[in-house]
């Protein structure tokens, strides 16, 4: 372990954490809509209070997804509002390093995941309105893809590659599929049960898939398994992989942070205690953040 950072605010958890490629910053998203900015040694530099910037008549804000680009200049935040109401909808936010914000735009459902390229050229979000979202540097929707309406099953999580040219997304459905810059599937793949998280790394030569069967997967670019790790006692919460698939991480609905290699061969575990969810790995794999209730995690390599 080499710190932890505890929030402070009553009622709040930590929902989302992610680390710059080069490690030098850390983002927090909370329930309560704060998106807080760490340095590397664990100290807060600002507090951005999403729900203080959400729309009159919205009364609660939660941050569903959050993203940092490779040197901590851009953090791209997910907001639900409203979240299990009739009225949830989301939002996606870029901010700046001090925090301002750059842009926002609207989307048709409630957050289930973003993510950030390295350069901050490209961005995705997963929604609750079966949709992924494609954006550009200035927040213009690209494309996006629209999944089958499978008894309703929503795209529940969503991750790009770190130079922009590959998406993964999982969905509840239990599809796990791959796609280019123009948000054409290149594979799909069927897993073992809902999809909680998802991976992929730079030139998307490696991906991977962790299920509410406690199952993560681990496949090539071409969509055939390398790996299945099965822990049937558990359910996989939080998927992350460095930039050259060397390290994969996951976390665990029953409190457990593993690492694998590429290969999908344990390196390590560390049990934190709640449920873990969410995951970030900075590019070389040194250092590891993960979010459990109320604190934010940072690991190194050789944890425990």
């Amino acid at each position: 372990m080499v710190w932890t950072y505890q929030i402070s605010e009553a009622g709040a958890k930590v929902n989302h954490v992610d680390i710059s490629a080069n490690g030098s910053r850390l983002v927090a998203g909370t329930s309560t809509g704060k998106v807080l900015f760490l340095t590397d040694q664990g100290l807060l530099i600002w507090t951005f209070d999403g729900a203080g910037a959400a729309p009159a008549g919205v009364t609660r804000r939660s941050v569903t997804g959050l993203a940092i680009d490779l040197d901590g200049n851009r953090i791209l935040a997910g907001f639900t509002d409203d979240q299990g109401t009739e009225t949830e909808a989301g939002a996606l936010y870029m901010l700046d390093n001090q925090p301002l914000t750059l842009w926002s735009v609207s989307i048709g459902g409630p957050i289930s995941g973003v993510d950030l390229s390295d350069d901050g050229s490209r961005m995705v979000a997963g929604s609750s309105d079966r949709k992924v979202y494609s954006l550009n540097v200035d927040g213009a929707i690209r494309w996006t893809v629209e999944t089958p309406d499978i008894a309703g099953q929503p795209v529940n999580v969503i991750a790009v590659s770190a130079e922009g040219s590959r998406a993964v997304a999982g969905d509840q459905a239990g599809q796990f599929y791959l796609l280019n810059a123009d948000g054409a599937k290149i594979w799909t793949f069927d897993a073992d049960g809902p999809i909680n998280d998802v991976a992929v790394s730079t030139s998307g030569d490696r991906a991977a898939a962790g299920t509410a069967s406690g199952s993560v997967y681990i496949l090539n670019n071409q969509g055939a398994v390398i790996r299945k790790i099965s822990h049937p006692e558990t359910s996989i919460l939080a998927l992350a992989i460095n930039s050259s698939g060397s390290q994969l991480v996951a976390g665990t609905a029953d409190g457990r942070v593993f690492a694998f290699d590429g290969q999908g061969v344990m390196s390590w575990e560390v049990f934190l205690g709640g449920s873990v969810t969410s995951v970030a790995v900075n590019s070389t794999g040194s250092r590891i953040v993960a979010a459990s209730g109320t604190t934010v995690y940072l690991l190194s390599d050789q944890a425990p």
